[in-house]
């Protein structure tokens, strides 16, 4: 199997919503370049620092079970 990678624009559509109905509001988006594919993921990992950049507001926290232990990390929202 290969590797598959992909350069991706990732927006805050939360802003592109209100910009229709507010036509001053900003829109913020992160550009990244060489994006790891998962074909199997059910969601997207960003970085804590892309995250703040696009002032993403968080949904909940979760319980991940890992080889190392469980720990909690954070769900936020993005929508569609």
């Amino acid at each position: 199997m290969g590797k598959v990678e992909i350069n991706m624009e990732v927006v805050n559509n939360e802003e592109v919503i209100k910009s229709k109905f507010l036509p001053d509001t900003v829109t913020r988006s992160v550009s990244i370049s060489t994006l790891l594919v998962d074909n199997s993921a059910t969601t997207l990992w960003l970085p804590k620092k892309v995250i703040e950049q696009l002032g993403l507001p968080m949904a909940k926290e979760v319980v991940v079970s890992k080889a190392t232990g469980q720990y909690i990390t954070n769900i936020f929202t993005i929508m569609y």
